[in-house]
């Protein structure tokens, strides 16, 4: 799979449907999974299906090496640390939806994934491209990330030879 990049402004319609950029349509597939971004409200992930397998497989492995840890040493709070870790990834694959694409590139994004991550129907979106997901921001979570990582992207950018300076 390619690098996926660029966004576009979009519209979750009162229906509940986005269409899917044309550019994101091949590389997620005609079924994907969506889940709402742990980092950012306003933001919802969707990810290829092989991709999200083997995300959950690589986090219940750390999930299942961490609590085998602390099962050892039976401290009482590295028990409830393994047990919110545990429960953590467990919201991650309960809120975790497969959706298709129609005939006119459009998805339906189901309420509760809505209502989990802050986007509603009938509200300007962003579609983002970032790397090997694809992302629906609302335009103020958007804007927020925007804002968080300026300093750190010049910073990138003025490093090696994506600035010119070795």
């Amino acid at each position: 799979m390619g690098v996926l990049s660029g966004h576009e402004l979009a519209q979750i319609d009162k229906q509940g449907r986005i269409v899917i950029p044309t550019l994101f349509r091949s590389a997620l597939g005609g079924e994907f999974y969506a889940f709402p971004d742990g980092r950012y409200v306003g933001c919802l992930v969707l990810a290829p299906r092989e991709w999200f397998a083997k995300m959950v497989d690589e986090l219940r492995q750390q999930v299942e090496r961490f609590r085998e840890i602390t099962t050892e040493r039976l401290d009482e709070e590295s028990l409830k640390q393994a047990d919110r870790w545990v429960a953590a990834f467990q919201y991650l694959v309960g809120c975790s939806k497969i959706l298709k694409i129609d005939g006119q590139g459009r998805v339906v994004l189901p309420e509760g994934l809505l209502r989990i991550t802050g986007l509603s129907r009938d509200m300007r979106v962003i579609v983002a491209g970032m790397v090997e997901v694809v992302k629906i921001w609302s335009q103020d979570a958007w804007e927020k990330f925007r804002k968080e990582v300026t300093a750190h992207y010049r910073f990138l950018m003025t490093r090696g030879e994506l600035g010119g300076k070795g």
